[in-house]
């Protein structure tokens, strides 16, 4: 079989992580201060915050969006165009790296351009990458409406992540 691994040799793939616990291992990290918790007391009051409570539905939601397009694309490219399955989960890893490239972009937008603008583009661009999707016949549609939701979607938790930096300084974006 193709995928047996190789019995006198690493993989080069396993070297990867070594390589790079070896370098983690070498350096040295500064210690980051972690900010003070709240109490439970103060995490309850928070509840009641009409900000925080609308923030964290917008999250859900926009999440939500993202994982339910994911969830049907390659259903709905293999049964609607009649893409084969293979080329479906090609298209639904360029959605992902979509997402991942308009994260990483975004992070370069944020300060050079007005927050309300790129909440425009981005809820524009979502929502016609939804209506090329839903109308196109082709993989190339497809695929620009893929691009266009992907990227869309992608703007919104940066933007968000920021204000919540702003708003709640006991905010870490990796919790």
């Amino acid at each position: 079989s193709r995928f047996r691994a190789s019995a006198g040799r690493p993989s080069w793939v396993a070297l990867l992580p070594a390589f790079y616990a070896v370098v983690c291992y070498r350096s040295s990290f500064p210690a980051d201060p972690v900010p003070p918790q709240p109490s439970m007391k103060e995490a309850v009051r928070e509840f009641k915050n009409r900000g925080a409570v609308m923030v964290a539905i917008l999250l859900f939601f926009q999440f939500g969006n993202e994982c339910s397009i994911s969830g049907w694309l390659a259903v709905f490219l293999v049964q609607r165009l009649g893409v084969s399955p293979e080329n479906s989960l090609a298209l639904l890893s360029l959605y992902w790296f979509s997402l991942l490239v308009g994260r990483v972009g975004m992070i370069s937008l944020l300060p050079r351009v007005p927050h309300m603008r790129l909440i425009f583009i981005s809820a524009l661009a979502a929502l016609f990458g939804c209506v090329i999707l839903l109308a196109t016949n082709n993989v190339l549609g497809a695929v620009v409406g893929i691009l266009l939701v992907g990227c869309g979607f992608a703007m919104i938790y940066p933007l968000v992540a920021e204000k919540l930096g702003d708003r709640f300084l006991y905010y870490h974006p990796g919790a």
